[in-house]
């Protein structure tokens, strides 16, 4: 005997519909519990147009085998016969089961909607948290790269002052070497000043030595000289007065004609004048030599001056640029530091 099987959905929604069983039994019984395993997937519910359209109940009895009788609550399954159950009943009850399914229905999608529309402010407020994170992730990132930036520039700053610093260091070291050769330069410069400032009084006083001799020798001549004009002035007058005497032309015929007699003071005279002669060169070859000194030993003097004045300014400028250099350190110590 076969039955049609309404199932409720008010307990279970995925059940709904009806389906054919087959009851090997004498005579059916009232009420019967059917398990879920036994139920298959139930035909389509009538629609509310398809309900209206409905003819009469006296049109529509199905036959015996194909009447629907009213759904029952749960799972439990009325089993009618055809002649129990009345048409309209079965109308009825598939009517307000389809008005109970669609009510519930929009009970759920209403429910589903509400939960979607939270959901979805849900996902716009963390999508909104999520690009306001963004925003200040990017503003991080960007203050990042400046500080960065930042940082490398004072990096380079602080390199280019030790690469300063130690061509400071370096140029220093070679001013102090400098200076000290410069000190020994000087120390042997004064060594030979008073060398040359010895060898220069000594030559003074040879000078002097060979003027005084210069002057006496001079003074010697002239009064040779004076002797000599004064013997030829006597001489001159005796041979006047013998040649008056002997009657003579003004040649002393005793001592032989055509011959001089020799005079000593003029050879001493000869050889006094050599002398002073000679002495005059030697005394001027020592000016001479002395001048040379002299201005050799101005231009070195110069020069030492020259070069002291010039290690003096490298001096101020080596002591300008660390006092520089120091205060720009001392400016980026801070932020170095900071980072």
């Amino acid at each position: 005997m076969q039955y049609w099987i309404p199932i409720s959905s008010s307990s279970h929604p995925t059940l709904e519909g009806w389906k054919i069983t087959t009851f090997q039994c004498t005579s059916p019984p009232r009420r019967a519990r059917l398990s879920a395993s036994q139920l298959t997937p139930p035909p389509p519910l009538l629609t509310p147009s398809s309900s209206q359209q409905t003819p009469p109940s006296s049109q529509q009895t199905p036959p015996s085998s194909q009447r629907r009788p009213t759904p029952a609550q749960g799972l439990l399954i009325s089993i009618a016969t055809p002649e129990d159950v009345p048409a309209s009943s079965i109308a009825a009850g598939l009517e307000q089961d389809k008005r109970e399914t669609l009510r519930r229905r929009e009970e759920l999608l209403r429910a589903r909607d509400a939960g979607m529309n939270a959901r979805e402010a849900a996902l716009a407020a963390r999508e909104e948290k999520l690009l306001a994170r963004e925003a200040a992730l990017a503003e991080l990132e960007q203050r990042l790269e400046e500080r960065e930036r930042e940082v490398a520039g004072r990096e380079a700053d602080v390199q280019e002052l030790g690469q300063e610093r130690a061509s400071l260091r370096l140029r220093g070291s070679t001013l102090a070497r400098r200076e000290e050769e410069l000190k020994e330069a000087a120390l042997a410069l004064e060594e030979r000043r008073a060398l040359v400032e010895a060898e220069v009084r000594r030559d003074k006083a040879l000078a002097q030595e060979l003027a005084e001799e210069y002057y006496a020798k001079r003074k010697e001549v002239d009064r040779l000289e004076l002797e000599m004009g004064q013997q030829t002035v006597a001489r001159k007058k005796t041979v006047r007065k013998e040649e008056a005497v002997k009657g003579g032309v003004g040649r002393n015929l005793e001592a032989g004609r055509g011959e001089a007699r020799p005079n000593p003071l003029a050879e001493e005279l000869r050889v006094r004048e050599t002398q002073v002669k000679d002495s005059e060169a030697r005394l001027n070859n020592l000016a001479e030599t002395l001048a040379a000194k002299q201005k050799e030993l101005a231009d070195k003097s110069q020069r030492y001056k020259l070069l002291r004045q010039d290690i003096n300014e490298s001096k101020k400028r080596v002591r300008i640029r660390e006092k520089d250099i120091k205060k720009r350190g001392l400016e980026l110590l801070p932020r170095v530091e900071g980072r």
